[in-house]
């Protein structure tokens, strides 16, 4: 999905969340303890084709997506480019939290 000059760096930190649990030998209730979520937004998550989420580190769920940017702010610097640039970012994904009905 993405270049290898980003697969190499990334692949020992970020796992595939499916791939993660079977790993772990994971049920959704498992997950949705060590993660917070719920067992719903892990299996939307697992199924939706169009997202790439994965696991970082063994403790957080993360989103990579590719971004065409013209300039990024990273630690304490702006780096502009000439020409727009397609970046790769890993997103940190939280719980909302429980829907409560009226």
């Amino acid at each position: 999905m993405y270049p290898d000059s980003f697969c190499e760096p990334i692949e020992k930190s970020l796992t595939p969340l499916k791939e993660w649990l079977k790993t772990h030998r994971m049920t959704y209730d498992d997950a949705e303890k060590h993660f917070g979520f719920t067992k719903v937004a892990i299996q939307k998550m697992i199924s939706n084709e169009k997202r790439d989420v994965g696991v970082w580190a063994d403790c957080e769920i993360v989103e990579t997506k590719k971004v065409l940017v013209k300039a990024v702010h990273a630690g304490g610097q702006l780096i502009g480019y000439p020409v727009n640039q397609e970046i790769i970012i890993c997103i940190k994904l939280t719980p909302n939290g429980k829907m409560v009905s009226d």
